[in-house]
């Protein structure tokens, strides 16, 4: 079982800060933050959806409970305590695909909205003492034989925690409350602390979905490398039908194992780079500066991890491309997935296929309608329902099975709980769990048979559709039309409205801002904050070019960005000249991750909405609005006026 990890931690819990809507001094901060009362269960403050906007101090209005709010703390002390040792680990040029597993995992079940269940965690913190040895040994030997021992006797424990070990645990993680660091560090550090963490959760996410890709891609491409190399042994190259035979298989076989190796080398500075910045907290700086360098260097990580997995859909699914989708269900058996995780989906398909049961998409699972492979499949029905925070309602009214991939898994209501799976760190206690099989491969039957035994939907309901699959490669192919667009004085400006949702009431912010736009301007929206205004009907520029462009999910901000920066070149100009303005809807730490980025590619002048994180503190904000010019969202109109005149 594990041990706690040695820490000062008499400190009384101090009191939490109040969120801002513009930036206050930091005398007022300090006094606002002495009026909070000491004697909370529970804070929380990494999302945007807190009680009154300060924090969460019973229990999480995402449903976390205490027990899990503490274990999470412990869980990240333990990644910030194994990062230390896993550096020189790294150092030594020795690494373990169990000990980056665990840092992923570690991270990515902290995430918001996605680990709710004490006992998956726990398993976790249990898993932390193995992984502790491993990586301790890894710093000073080099043995793979050994190290092959070490790991298999890991993957063979799964220790099922008792509820006294749990409460044990629960205990321990009081120790590394935000509340505790406020009071060690003063409210800015520990904001930066948290701001950094919340963008190594981010990514972690997003490094979660790529090494899955990754694996995909590589089973395949090394299946494909042995059947070349086959036919590369069995061609004698006696003519010159032969050679030239001869020299393409050899040219395949280096192009695959070219593309093999590059993205191993990224994969691996991304995870060196996570653990890396992971120390750095462990090492509790009390320089500002060394802290926005870190959240800085963790936005440019957000970027690989981006980049990654954007390669990874790509050479698993295709390019995406602009299709129509299908928002009205169709008669008959059904399955719903929702989250981010497109392989899930991908394997879901191919189970299903010839089953007669329809799929739909949920949620940020909509730009799957884009991509060649998927879109392959006919039984791939269309998308059902809007952002995460309507799914109670709308699973409520789904009549089939539901798979949650990823995040923003909120608490199933008893009418469907049957009828819900969920599937890699995703957990709520009491729901069923997609599992693997001796093989190794998740086990989608029950989810399958779930469907089967669903009433299913029993008619067609009518015909709305909407056009999606403006990505990066997309908006390019189309670049003469666009420059014909703006040399002709018919397209003015671009407005990138991206982000999160929210059940906040001023997030109708966001859908006031898009119906305000001129005309002659172009809306370029991502994420699931899109679900705001991707039904209204806005009339296409004089040249016929849409002006609602749906680039994807969160992550593929990354081809946002690849989309600006060809702007820049092909108009000759600077990012900061270019006519474009962007808006970031803030919830958890997938924006916070995007933001870093944008922040870490020098990208100035974002307005970030509705409100602000708890944990920037008017020192913070002063700090990146004075070097990245940030601002906070006012009304749609005077925004959009002042967006307008530049």
């Amino acid at each position: 079982m594990a041990m706690i990890i040695e820490r000062d931690c008499q400190k009384t819990i101090g009191a939490c800060p109040l969120i801002f809507v513009a930036l206050k001094s930091t005398t007022d901060f300090t006094d606002t933050v002495q009026q909070r009362k000491s004697n909370m269960n529970v804070f929380c403050y990494q999302c945007e959806q807190t009680v009154e906007g300060t924090g969460c101090y019973l229990c999480g209005v995402c449903g976390k409970t205490e027990k899990v709010a503490h274990l999470q703390n412990l869980l990240t002390a333990w990644a910030k305590h194994i990062a230390q040792t896993a550096t020189q680990m790294l150092q030594r040029g020795n690494s373990s695909e169990i000990i980056d597993s665990f840092f992923i995992n570690a991270l990515y079940s902290t995430l918001t909205n996605v680990n709710f269940n004490e006992k998956e965690i726990t398993k976790l913190i249990f898993l932390a003492d193995h992984i502790l040895q491993l990586t301790e040994y890894l710093s000073t030997e080099n043995n793979p034989e050994y190290q092959s021992s070490l790991e298999e006797q890991i993957l063979q424990s799964n220790e099922e925690p008792t509820e006294d070990q749990i409460e044990e645990l629960v205990g321990q993680g009081k120790a590394y409350s935000i509340a505790t660091k406020q009071n060690e560090f003063g409210p800015t550090i520990a904001g930066l602390q948290e701001l950094i963490l919340c963008g190594l959760r981010g990514t972690a996410a997003y490094t979660f979905h790529s090494l899955e890709l990754h694996k995909k891609f590589s089973d395949r491409s090394r299946l494909e490398l042995k059947t070349l190399t086959e036919s590369l042994k069995k061609t004698k190259a006696r003519d010159s039908k032969e050679k030239e035979k001869k020299a393409a298989l050899q040219s395949k076989i280096n192009s695959v194992t070219s593309l093999l190796t590059e993205w191993g080398q990224k994969e691996r500075h991304l995870l060196d780079g996570i653990i890396t910045e992971l120390a750095f907290l462990a090492n509790e700086s009390t320089d500002l500066n060394e802290y926005l360098d870190s959240a800085l260097r963790v936005g440019f990580l957000n970027l690989e991890a981006m980049e990654l997995l954007e390669k990874g859909h790509i050479q698993n699914f295709g390019i995406p491309e602009p299709s129509v989708v299908r928002l009205s269900p169709i008669q008959g058996k059904c399955i719903l997935v929702s989250g981010h995780n497109l392989k899930d989906l991908y394997d879901v398909l191919v189970l299903t296929e010839g089953k007669n049961i329809n799929v739909y998409t949920h949620g940020e699972m909509l730009p799957a309608h884009s991509y060649p492979l998927l879109k392959k499949f006919k039984h791939l029905a269309g998308h059902y329902g809007t952002a995460w925070q309507n799914q109670q309602r709308e699973f409520d009214a789904f009549p089939g099975a539901i798979l949650m991939t990823s995040n923003c898994l909120q608490q199933p209501s008893e009418s469907y709980q049957d009828y819900i799976f969920t599937t890699g760190p995703v957990s709520w206690p009491g729901i069923k769990a997609i599992q693997r099989d001796s093989k190794g491969r998740k086990d989608y039957s029950p989810l399958i048979q779930a469907a089967f035994d669903s009433p299913g939907f029993f008619k067609s309901k009518g015909n709305e559709k909407i056009t999606i699959g403006f990505g990066a490669d997309a908006i390019i192919n189309i670049w003469d039309q666009i420059q014909k667009a703006i040399q002709q004085k018919q397209l003015r400006r671009f407005f990138l409205i991206g982000g999160c949702d929210g059940s906040c009431s001023k997030r109708s912010y966001f859908t006031d801002l898009a119906l305000a736009i001129p005309n002659d301007c172009v809306i370029i929206t991502l994420g699931c904050g899109k679900f705001r205004f991707n039904r209204e009907v806005f009339a296409p520029l004089p040249s016929g070019l849409p002006r609602l462009w749906d680039v994807g999910q969160c992550n593929d901000a990354y081809s946002a960005i690849r989309v600006v920066q060809f702007m820049s070149e092909q108009l000759n100009c600077e990012i900061k000249n270019l006519p474009i303005s962007i808006f970031l809807s803030w919830f958890e730490q997938k924006a916070v991750a995007v933001l870093l980025t944008l922040l870490a590619l020098n990208i100035k002048n974002i307005r970030l909405g509705p409100t602000l994180p708890a944990f920037l503190t008017p020192d913070v904000l002063n700090m990146l609005a004075d070097r990245f010019g940030l601002n906070l969202i006012s009304d749609p109109q005077t925004d959009l006026a002042d967006c307008l005149k530049k």
